[in-house]
């Protein structure tokens, strides 16, 4: 018997909030919606970061990516837009999707894929917040001083259903006003000097102007 064709790939679960409840009250058109934002939402974006659709279900998508940074990117972006897209939309029609994102290895096998790095992300999915994403610890350190859009709060060891032990978490912060806790130092000390270097120069300029209205 062959070994199993084994992977390090970063993986994504998108699961569809209340959508059993949605399609009950209203099948036909919650499908179209659903569609409307896998097509207008998801398929663009999946296209821009090269990631790869494994898996979809009703509700949800099983995506996996080459990089931990261009699976949390997809993510915030797949946050950010959803929002936007259907602000018009009556809030019992709005869609909202809890994010797991897991960095780790996946077992490869014809179009599909499978295995303790597939469940993470499905078990940290399941106790995001809707409109929000969780990422893992082994994730967050391949994405936490490479990426200057979000941000990432540290929410503890998960202690998810049916998997053995807690698996440490951080909640991808989306609020562009909190971006800057991640910045590494180096970067803030040298905007602080940009800063005061400016600050000077316009101290100079404005004494030169005096000197010469005098």
């Amino acid at each position: 018997m062959s070994e199993p064709n084994r992977q390090l790939a970063a993986i994504v679960i998108a699961d569809a909030v209340g959508y059993s409840q949605m399609i009950q009250a209203d099948e036909t058109g919650t499908r179209t919606r659903f569609n409307e934002l896998a097509e207008g939402i998801f398929k663009p974006l999946l296209a821009q970061y090269r990631g790869r659709l494994m898996k979809t279900k009703d509700d949800a998508f099983l995506i996996t990516f080459n990089s931990a940074v261009a699976a949390v990117s997809f993510a915030a972006d797949v946050q950010r837009i959803l929002p936007v897209h259907q602000s018009q939309w009556p809030d019992d029609h709005r869609i909202r999707f809890r994010i797991g994102v897991n960095l780790g290895e996946v077992i490869v096998e014809g179009g599909d894929v499978h295995g303790d790095g597939v469940n993470v992300a499905a078990r940290l999915e399941a106790v995001a917040d809707p409109g929000g994403i969780l990422i893992t610890g082994n994730a967050y350190e391949q994405v936490r001083r490479r990426m200057d859009q979000v941000a990432f709060e540290d929410v503890g060891p998960q202690d998810v259903p049916d998997y053995p032990g807690s698996i440490p978490a951080y909640r991808v912060l989306l609020d562009p006003d909190i971006v800057d806790q991640n910045v590494p130092r180096a970067s803030k000390s040298a905007r602080w000097q940009v800063v005061f270097g400016l600050a000077v120069l316009v101290v100079i300029a404005g004494a030169a102007l005096w000197t010469l209205q005098s």
